[in-house]
């Protein structure tokens, strides 16, 4: 009898909660709705808030509902719910809330989301759109404490440093620990640091770069110590500071020995023991086992099917230590076979990334088509209902609207026009420029063949200065403008090469002593172009040793360029290239004319390019002389 009363007070007592509970859920205020923190995001507390909308229909709250819902789909790894619910939030906000501000807050979120996955799915300029969003209502409601702002900011640096935008890149890199350095965690400074010191490297600002690592040292993190050592030593290689980098590159092997890594982070490790293979190879110790190890890491990297930068960058480093290992050991051969498959590829990965590049644009273009379309579409409806629903007295107004709409629509056509040919010349430009002149790399290989044999203390000169002059030349077919000092060094490289090998003339380059060619921006690689005519077409059919001279002098807001040879004459050189079918100044120079018109329509300058016969006292040909006045811009 006892368990039977028990029994029936047990179920009044859960009659009473249940009518409770109930009664809660109507009760449930708007204010409430607007106000509750989901925390933590789980599936229990997102289920629990959908249940208080669904109690009751007047209560507005689906916009949260849906942010928070995409937000757990993404922290579970399904990206394509995720997305789903996170383009529904935004959507309900637009249709059904568009006057709750505490609706829009969520939207930050959604955003968030929504920009992760856009950037995963390499849909790059949408990403852009929803970080940005993302930052807007942040800074809209500053009372609400979100901790998206600096997640937001990194995300945007991390679009442009996939679409190439180093400068772009780093300024919001820059901004993070400009603005909420102190509110990052260790390993968020650790790794805004170090990734701001590798984008100083890809704009070859190696001095900044050393700054930003020195400051990821300071912070005693065991795991940015072993990258930041590594990518030092890496530096001061490249810069064949050979004692700095065997002092880094040792320091970073000692802490890969010790560290416990996560595997998603084991790629530091293998870096940092791969680059201790160079310390012992310098130091006389190369062992078949440091050969084998280069020889299947070299195979791992040629496995990847789509390589990055740093991937690239680990294949070159690598290669460079095998060759280094068989010259060690004698086996000059192997060495050669090394150098001339980095050679192929640092080509194939030009070529990779030039298709990437076209295939953005396109999709760019594509998007930008369908968008005008629409918006054609709709503008012509809307013109449609006017004339229905409007008087005859309306009718001048509107015939004047529509005049005012077609110039503007000429106009537009006309900007766009321009802006397609401009983006087209670029293309171009940049496909001719990575394609290194095959007959020139066959020269500057066979140099360096040559050289191991007979000028043994040359040919890590030449190797360096030809690995330089590749690097520069893929890293700079992204960037539209570019350090001059840069461009002088690459040039540089150029001469110091050609001249190496032909032995037939000698080279001086003069800068003015007002042009900061550090701080000083230009067009890349349009310079090179009639330096190499001075070369093949000039100075190399002349009977006398040939001289090339380039002098850099600033006109206002120009850089002009005067290149000049001591060869047979433009117009005998010209001449001969008609007869042997070649046409390659009219190639090079046209396509530079076209795109200083482009830059002068597009930035009202004054950028051109004269090219004339230097004439002796007989009024003979004595040589070429090239004036190139480019568009400039300081920094």
């Amino acid at each position: 009898m006892n368990t039977k009363f028990y029994s029936v007070v047990l179920a009044f007592l859960l009659c009473i909660v249940s009518k409770n509970t109930v009664s809660a859920q109507e009760n449930i205020t708007q204010r409430y709705i607007d106000t509750l923190k989901i925390e933590p995001i789980d599936s229990a507390n997102v289920s629990l808030f959908k249940n208080y909308l669904l109690k009751n229909s007047k209560l507005r709250g689906w916009t949260k509902y849906y942010a928070h819902k995409g937000f757990l789909f993404l922290k579970k790894g399904q990206k394509d719910s995720a997305y789903f619910y996170s383009k529904k939030a935004i959507k309900t906000f637009e249709e059904m809330e568009p006057d709750n501000s505490y609706a829009e807050r969520n939207l930050t979120r959604a955003n968030y989301t929504a920009g992760l996955i856009s950037r995963n799915r390499k849909q790059f300029y949408d990403a852009l759109q929803y970080f940005h969003e993302c930052i807007r209502i942040i800074k809209k409601y500053p009372d609400a404490n979100f901790r998206f702002i600096e997640f937001a900011l990194d995300q945007i640096s991390i679009v442009h440093l996939k679409l190439g935008n180093y400068s772009l890149a780093l300024k919001y890199k820059k901004k993070i620990i400009a603005e909420h350095y102190d509110e990052l965690t260790v390993q968020y400074k650790g790794s805004n640091l170090t990734q701001t010191a590798v984008l100083y490297e890809y704009l070859h600002k190696n001095d900044s770069a050393k700054i930003y690592y020195e400051k990821a040292l300071q912070l005693n993190h065991p795991y940015f110590e072993l990258t930041t050592n590594s990518n030092l030593g890496n530096l001061y290689y490249h810069e064949n500071k050979i004692d700095s980098a065997v002092y880094f590159f040792s320091a970073a092997k000692k802490i890969a020995d010790t560290i416990k890594l996560p595997s998603w982070r084991e790629r530091s490790r293998i870096f940092a023991k791969t680059n201790y293979h160079f310390v012992n190879i310098h130091n006389g110790k190369t062992s078949p086992y440091i050969v084998n190890d280069l020889l299947q890491k070299i195979d791992s990297l040629k496995s990847i099917e789509n390589p990055d930068t740093e991937d690239r960058d680990m294949m070159l480093s690598t290669m460079d230590y095998l060759a280094l290992a068989y010259e060690k050991t004698q086996r000059v051969k192997l060495a050669n076979e090394v150098y001339k498959d980095r050679a192929k590829f640092v080509q194939d990965f030009s070529n990779m990334k030039l298709d990437e590049e076209l295939q953005k644009l396109e999709l760019r273009l594509e998007t930008k088509s369908k968008e005008e379309e629409i918006s054609s579409l709709e503008a012509i409806k809307d013109l449609q209902d006017r004339r229905i629903q409007q008087q005859n007295a309306i009718i001048y107004v509107l015939i004047g609207i529509a005049l005012l709409i077609t110039v503007l629509i000429l106009l537009w056509l006309n900007r766009r026009n321009i802006k397609n040919k401009y983006e087209k010349v670029v293309l171009q430009q940049q496909l001719l420029r990575s394609q290194m002149n095959p007959h020139f790399l066959f020269n500057t290989l066979n140099t360096i063949l040559h050289a191991t044999d007979t000028k043994p203390e040359k040919t890590k000169q030449y190797v360096l200065k030809l690995s330089k002059l590749l690097r520069t030349t893929l890293e700079n077919s992204r960037e539209e403008f570019v350090p001059l000092q840069d461009e002088i060094e690459a040039i540089d490289n150029y001469l110091n090469l050609q001249s190496n090998f032909s032995e037939m003339f000698d080279f001086i380059i003069s800068i003015a002593d007002d042009l900061e060619t550090e701080f000083t921006y230009v067009p890349p690689m349009l310079i090179q172009p009639f330096v190499e005519n001075a070369i093949i077409h000039g100075i190399t059919n002349a009977n006398i040793r040939g001289l090339v001279s380039l002098d850099f002098t600033l006109k206002g807001d120009l850089v002009s360029c005067t290149i000049t040879d001591n060869g047979i004459g433009y117009s005998k050189s010209s001449q001969k290239e008609k007869n042997n079918l070649k046409g390659h100044t009219s190639i090079s120079g046209d396509i530079v004319k076209e795109r200083l018109v482009i830059y002068n329509k597009q930035n009202s300058t004054k950028a051109s390019l004269n090219i004339d016969d230097i004439l002796d006292e007989n009024e003979k040909a004595s040589g070429t002389k090239v004036i190139l006045n480019l568009p400039s811009y300081e920094i």
